[in-house]
Protein backbone atom coordinates (compact mmCIF):
# COMPACT_ATOMS: atom_id res chain seq x y z
CA UNK A 1 0.00 0.00 0.00
CA UNK A 2 1.51 3.05 -1.13
CA UNK A 3 1.51 6.26 1.88
CA UNK A 4 0.87 9.84 0.96
CA UNK A 5 1.22 12.99 2.32
CA UNK A 6 -0.78 15.48 1.29
CA UNK A 7 0.17 18.93 1.02
CA UNK A 8 -2.10 21.98 1.47
CA UNK A 9 -0.90 25.45 -0.04
CA UNK A 10 -1.13 26.72 3.66
CA UNK A 11 1.09 24.37 5.08
CA UNK A 12 4.77 25.58 6.17
CA UNK A 13 7.30 24.60 5.62
CA UNK A 14 6.55 23.25 1.86
CA UNK A 15 6.36 19.09 1.96
CA UNK A 16 7.33 17.11 -0.43
CA UNK A 17 4.87 13.85 -1.90
CA UNK A 18 6.66 11.12 -0.31
CA UNK A 19 6.14 7.47 -2.41
CA UNK A 20 6.42 4.13 -0.35
CA UNK A 21 9.57 3.41 -2.50
CA UNK A 22 11.63 6.37 -0.82
CA UNK A 23 10.95 8.95 -4.01
CA UNK A 24 9.83 12.32 -3.60
CA UNK A 25 7.86 13.89 -6.03
CA UNK A 26 7.38 18.05 -6.34
CA UNK A 27 3.72 18.88 -5.77
CA UNK A 28 2.29 20.70 -8.35
CA UNK A 29 0.04 23.65 -8.89
CA UNK A 30 -2.74 24.26 -10.85
CA UNK A 31 -2.97 27.35 -13.14
CA UNK A 32 -6.07 28.60 -10.80
CA UNK A 33 -3.35 28.87 -7.76
CA UNK A 34 -0.56 29.86 -9.91
CA UNK A 35 -2.82 33.44 -10.47
CA UNK A 36 -3.52 32.88 -7.46
CA UNK A 37 0.10 33.41 -6.07
CA UNK A 38 0.92 35.71 -8.21
CA UNK A 39 -2.07 38.63 -7.09
CA UNK A 40 -0.53 41.59 -7.94
CA UNK A 41 3.09 40.48 -9.42
CA UNK A 42 1.01 39.14 -12.36
CA UNK A 43 1.83 40.74 -15.78
CA UNK A 44 -0.30 43.69 -17.00
CA UNK A 45 -0.69 43.58 -20.51
CA UNK A 46 1.05 46.83 -21.27
CA UNK A 47 4.33 45.57 -19.61
CA UNK A 48 3.96 42.53 -21.67
CA UNK A 49 7.79 41.52 -24.03
CA UNK A 50 7.00 43.87 -26.85
CA UNK A 51 8.30 41.06 -29.00
CA UNK A 52 5.46 38.84 -28.16
CA UNK A 53 2.51 41.63 -29.16
CA UNK A 54 0.54 41.70 -32.24
CA UNK A 55 -0.14 44.35 -34.80
CA UNK A 56 -2.95 46.33 -33.34
CA UNK A 57 -5.03 47.24 -36.16
CA UNK A 58 -2.61 47.15 -38.69
CA UNK A 59 -1.26 50.48 -38.51
CA UNK A 60 2.06 50.13 -35.44
CA UNK A 61 3.65 47.14 -34.35
CA UNK A 62 5.33 47.08 -31.53
CA UNK A 63 8.58 45.39 -31.15
CA UNK A 64 11.69 45.87 -28.97
CA UNK A 65 12.73 48.65 -30.53
CA UNK A 66 9.62 50.30 -29.50
CA UNK A 67 6.47 51.89 -31.84
CA UNK A 68 7.65 51.90 -35.34
CA UNK A 69 5.34 52.67 -38.90
CA UNK A 70 5.17 50.55 -41.87
CA UNK A 71 7.80 50.57 -44.86
CA UNK A 72 4.74 52.26 -46.65
CA UNK A 73 4.13 55.12 -43.95
CA UNK A 74 7.53 56.13 -44.41
CA UNK A 75 7.91 55.75 -48.28
CA UNK A 76 4.76 57.99 -48.48
CA UNK A 77 5.99 60.39 -45.55
CA UNK A 78 9.29 60.79 -47.64
CA UNK A 79 7.64 60.99 -51.32
CA UNK A 80 5.16 64.07 -49.86
CA UNK A 81 8.03 65.86 -48.10
CA UNK A 82 10.18 65.89 -51.66
CA UNK A 83 6.99 67.24 -53.38
CA UNK A 84 6.23 70.03 -50.95
CA UNK A 85 10.66 70.93 -51.45
CA UNK A 86 9.94 70.95 -54.78
CA UNK A 87 6.49 72.82 -54.94
CA UNK A 88 7.99 75.49 -52.35
CA UNK A 89 11.31 75.82 -54.34
CA UNK A 90 9.01 76.63 -57.69
CA UNK A 91 7.18 79.31 -55.88
CA UNK A 92 10.11 80.44 -54.32
CA UNK A 93 12.40 81.41 -57.80
CA UNK A 94 8.93 82.88 -59.05
CA UNK A 95 9.18 85.43 -56.26
CA UNK A 96 12.99 85.98 -55.10
CA UNK A 97 15.34 87.99 -56.76
CA UNK A 98 19.32 87.33 -57.56
CA UNK A 99 21.02 89.76 -55.08
CA UNK A 100 24.82 88.61 -54.40
CA UNK A 101 27.11 85.74 -55.69
CA UNK A 102 29.49 83.15 -53.86
CA UNK A 103 33.10 82.76 -55.49
CA UNK A 104 34.67 80.21 -54.87
CA UNK A 105 37.96 78.87 -55.83
CA UNK A 106 39.53 81.79 -57.83
CA UNK A 107 43.53 83.01 -56.53
CA UNK A 108 44.71 84.43 -59.29
CA UNK A 109 41.34 85.87 -60.26
CA UNK A 110 39.85 88.61 -58.25
CA UNK A 111 36.61 88.04 -56.82
CA UNK A 112 35.76 92.02 -57.65
CA UNK A 113 36.44 91.26 -61.63
CA UNK A 114 34.33 87.90 -61.30
CA UNK A 115 31.24 90.09 -59.60
CA UNK A 116 31.96 92.33 -62.16
CA UNK A 117 30.93 90.69 -65.01
CA UNK A 118 28.24 88.69 -63.64
CA UNK A 119 26.56 91.68 -62.40
CA UNK A 120 24.58 92.29 -65.06
CA UNK A 121 21.86 89.69 -63.81
CA UNK A 122 21.64 90.90 -59.96
CA UNK A 123 17.72 92.10 -59.84
CA UNK A 124 16.41 89.28 -61.99
CA UNK A 125 14.08 86.52 -61.03
CA UNK A 126 15.69 83.68 -59.94
CA UNK A 127 13.14 81.34 -61.74
CA UNK A 128 14.87 83.99 -65.20
CA UNK A 129 18.51 83.54 -64.48
CA UNK A 130 20.34 81.62 -66.56
CA UNK A 131 23.19 79.65 -64.80
CA UNK A 132 25.01 78.60 -68.48
CA UNK A 133 24.71 82.48 -69.54
CA UNK A 134 26.58 82.98 -65.71
CA UNK A 135 29.23 80.72 -66.79
CA UNK A 136 29.91 82.33 -70.47
CA UNK A 137 30.31 85.81 -68.64
CA UNK A 138 33.04 84.55 -66.52
CA UNK A 139 34.74 82.23 -68.91
CA UNK A 140 35.52 85.30 -70.39
CA UNK A 141 37.74 86.50 -67.96
CA UNK A 142 41.73 85.61 -68.47
CA UNK A 143 42.58 83.18 -65.85
CA UNK A 144 39.18 81.45 -65.49
CA UNK A 145 39.45 77.54 -66.97
CA UNK A 146 36.33 76.37 -65.90
CA UNK A 147 33.36 77.37 -63.77
CA UNK A 148 30.18 75.95 -62.11
CA UNK A 149 27.26 77.91 -60.84
CA UNK A 150 24.63 76.75 -58.41
CA UNK A 151 21.37 78.56 -57.33
CA UNK A 152 21.25 78.96 -53.21
CA UNK A 153 18.48 79.63 -51.21
CA UNK A 154 17.04 82.73 -50.90
CA UNK A 155 18.66 85.09 -53.11
CA UNK A 156 22.26 83.59 -53.34
CA UNK A 157 24.22 82.16 -56.88
CA UNK A 158 27.73 80.04 -55.28
CA UNK A 159 30.15 80.11 -58.42
CA UNK A 160 33.39 77.76 -58.09
CA UNK A 161 36.09 79.02 -60.01
CA UNK A 162 38.78 76.32 -61.99
CA UNK A 163 41.58 79.01 -62.59
CA UNK A 164 44.08 78.19 -65.68
CA UNK A 165 47.63 77.15 -63.77
CA UNK A 166 50.78 78.99 -65.69
CA UNK A 167 53.37 77.01 -66.08
CA UNK A 168 55.86 79.58 -68.39
CA UNK A 169 55.93 83.08 -69.44
CA UNK A 170 56.43 84.39 -73.43
CA UNK A 171 56.86 87.12 -75.28
CA UNK A 172 53.74 88.14 -77.31
CA UNK A 173 54.29 90.82 -79.39
CA UNK A 174 55.64 93.43 -77.26
CA UNK A 175 53.88 92.46 -73.96
CA UNK A 176 55.10 89.54 -71.59
CA UNK A 177 52.46 87.15 -70.91
CA UNK A 178 51.80 84.15 -68.91
CA UNK A 179 51.51 80.76 -70.63
CA UNK A 180 49.03 77.87 -68.79
CA UNK A 181 49.72 74.64 -70.11
CA UNK A 182 46.86 74.66 -72.86
CA UNK A 183 49.36 77.37 -74.15
CA UNK A 184 46.94 80.70 -73.56
CA UNK A 185 48.53 83.83 -72.92
CA UNK A 186 47.30 85.59 -70.40
CA UNK A 187 48.23 89.14 -68.99
CA UNK A 188 50.94 89.23 -66.48
CA UNK A 189 49.85 91.88 -64.37
CA UNK A 190 49.64 91.84 -60.61
CA UNK A 191 49.33 87.73 -60.65
CA UNK A 192 52.91 87.20 -61.32
CA UNK A 193 53.48 87.37 -57.52
CA UNK A 194 51.43 84.27 -57.25
CA UNK A 195 52.81 82.24 -59.68
CA UNK A 196 56.18 81.94 -58.51
CA UNK A 197 59.19 81.45 -60.41
CA UNK A 198 58.43 80.35 -64.27
CA UNK A 199 61.16 79.86 -66.81
CA UNK A 200 60.69 82.05 -70.24
CA UNK A 201 59.58 80.05 -72.80
CA UNK A 202 61.22 81.20 -76.58
CA UNK A 203 61.64 79.09 -79.96
CA UNK A 204 57.88 79.42 -81.42
CA UNK A 205 56.91 80.97 -84.42
CA UNK A 206 52.96 80.37 -84.22
CA UNK A 207 50.93 82.93 -82.18
CA UNK A 208 47.02 82.03 -82.58
CA UNK A 209 43.88 84.21 -81.62
CA UNK A 210 41.24 81.60 -79.57
CA UNK A 211 37.46 82.55 -80.82
CA UNK A 212 36.29 81.72 -77.32
CA UNK A 213 37.71 83.19 -74.86
CA UNK A 214 39.42 85.56 -77.32
CA UNK A 215 42.80 85.14 -75.47
CA UNK A 216 46.33 84.55 -77.85
CA UNK A 217 47.37 80.85 -78.20
CA UNK A 218 50.12 79.30 -78.61
CA UNK A 219 50.21 76.76 -82.16
CA UNK A 220 49.24 73.52 -79.88
CA UNK A 221 51.65 71.19 -82.50
CA UNK A 222 54.48 73.45 -82.64
CA UNK A 223 54.50 74.09 -78.55
CA UNK A 224 53.35 71.15 -76.90
CA UNK A 225 56.20 69.85 -76.07
CA UNK A 226 57.39 72.47 -74.19
CA UNK A 227 54.05 73.37 -72.44
CA UNK A 228 54.12 69.43 -70.72
CA UNK A 229 57.80 69.50 -70.32
CA UNK A 230 56.94 73.00 -68.39
CA UNK A 231 54.47 71.91 -66.65
CA UNK A 232 56.41 68.50 -65.36
CA UNK A 233 59.10 70.80 -64.75
CA UNK A 234 56.34 73.33 -61.84
CA UNK A 235 56.27 69.92 -59.81
CA UNK A 236 60.40 69.63 -59.36
CA UNK A 237 61.58 70.84 -56.27
CA UNK A 238 64.85 72.14 -57.83
CA UNK A 239 64.86 72.16 -61.02
CA UNK A 240 62.60 75.03 -61.45
CA UNK A 241 64.61 76.92 -59.63
CA UNK A 242 67.74 76.49 -61.83
CA UNK A 243 66.20 76.25 -65.33
CA UNK A 244 65.45 79.83 -66.31
CA UNK A 245 64.74 79.32 -70.02
CA UNK A 246 62.94 76.35 -72.43
CA UNK A 247 63.63 76.86 -76.05
CA UNK A 248 61.33 74.82 -78.51
CA UNK A 249 63.62 73.02 -80.64
CA UNK A 250 61.50 70.97 -82.58
CA UNK A 251 58.18 69.29 -81.85
CA UNK A 252 59.88 66.47 -80.42
CA UNK A 253 63.06 68.51 -79.26
CA UNK A 254 64.27 71.09 -76.47
CA UNK A 255 66.62 72.58 -74.56
CA UNK A 256 66.78 74.11 -71.41
CA UNK A 257 68.84 76.56 -70.04
CA UNK A 258 69.94 78.08 -66.90
CA UNK A 259 70.82 81.66 -65.67
CA UNK A 260 74.44 81.03 -64.51
CA UNK A 261 75.77 79.65 -67.64
CA UNK A 262 75.13 79.09 -71.79
CA UNK A 263 75.52 75.16 -71.31
CA UNK A 264 72.34 73.55 -73.52
CA UNK A 265 70.84 70.98 -71.82
CA UNK A 266 69.12 68.49 -74.11
CA UNK A 267 65.56 66.90 -74.13
CA UNK A 268 63.37 64.61 -75.43
CA UNK A 269 59.64 64.05 -75.73
CA UNK A 270 57.75 62.32 -73.42
CA UNK A 271 59.06 60.99 -70.25
CA UNK A 272 60.49 64.55 -68.68
CA UNK A 273 60.08 63.06 -64.65
CA UNK A 274 62.77 61.07 -65.63
CA UNK A 275 64.94 63.26 -67.60
CA UNK A 276 64.11 65.57 -65.15
CA UNK A 277 65.41 63.20 -62.16
CA UNK A 278 69.32 62.95 -64.54
CA UNK A 279 69.41 67.01 -64.73
CA UNK A 280 68.80 67.24 -60.80
CA UNK A 281 71.39 64.62 -60.64
CA UNK A 282 74.16 65.75 -62.83
CA UNK A 283 73.65 69.67 -61.31
CA UNK A 284 74.26 68.25 -57.85
CA UNK A 285 76.96 66.16 -58.38
CA UNK A 286 78.62 68.30 -61.26
CA UNK A 287 77.61 71.39 -61.83
CA UNK A 288 77.75 72.21 -58.22
CA UNK A 289 81.28 71.30 -58.12
CA UNK A 290 82.51 72.84 -61.87
CA UNK A 291 80.20 75.34 -62.47
CA UNK A 292 78.20 75.35 -65.91
CA UNK A 293 80.46 77.35 -67.91
CA UNK A 294 82.55 74.63 -68.62
CA UNK A 295 80.07 72.59 -70.62
CA UNK A 296 78.98 73.25 -73.86
CA UNK A 297 75.82 70.76 -73.58
CA UNK A 298 74.37 68.24 -71.72
CA UNK A 299 72.33 65.70 -72.77
CA UNK A 300 69.81 64.21 -70.55
CA UNK A 301 67.70 62.20 -72.91
CA UNK A 302 68.77 58.63 -72.78
CA UNK A 303 67.90 56.34 -69.58
CA UNK A 304 70.66 55.64 -67.39
CA UNK A 305 73.61 57.51 -69.31
CA UNK A 306 74.00 61.25 -69.49
CA UNK A 307 76.27 62.85 -71.80
CA UNK A 308 77.95 65.96 -71.69
CA UNK A 309 80.57 67.69 -73.83
CA UNK A 310 82.73 70.12 -72.31
CA UNK A 311 83.65 73.71 -74.04
CA UNK A 312 87.18 73.99 -75.90
CA UNK A 313 89.43 75.83 -74.77
CA UNK A 314 90.00 78.90 -76.94
CA UNK A 315 93.14 78.91 -78.03
CA UNK A 316 95.57 81.45 -77.03
CA UNK A 317 96.96 84.22 -79.27
CA UNK A 318 100.25 84.19 -80.84
CA UNK A 319 102.16 86.93 -80.48
CA UNK A 320 103.97 89.06 -83.93
CA UNK A 321 107.24 88.91 -84.67
CA UNK A 322 108.43 92.37 -86.36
Amino acid sequence: MTNYVEFHEGDEPKREEVKSDGSYVEPTRSDESKEETLGENAPDEATERPSERNAIGGVFVLNEGGFKPPKTLVFVGVLVGLVAVFVLSKVWEREAELARFVVQGNRLQKTEEIERVASKFIGKKMSDVSLSDIVDSILTLPYVCRAIATKELPDAIRVRIEERQPVAMARIGDDLKLIDEAGYAMNKSGAMSETGRLPLLSGFSKVERDSATGLAKLNGAEAETALAFCKALRETRFARLVVSEVRVVSASQLQAFAASGEAKFLFAKGDYERQLERFEAFWKQVIVKRGVKPFEYVDVRFDGKIFAKETEPMAPKRKSQN
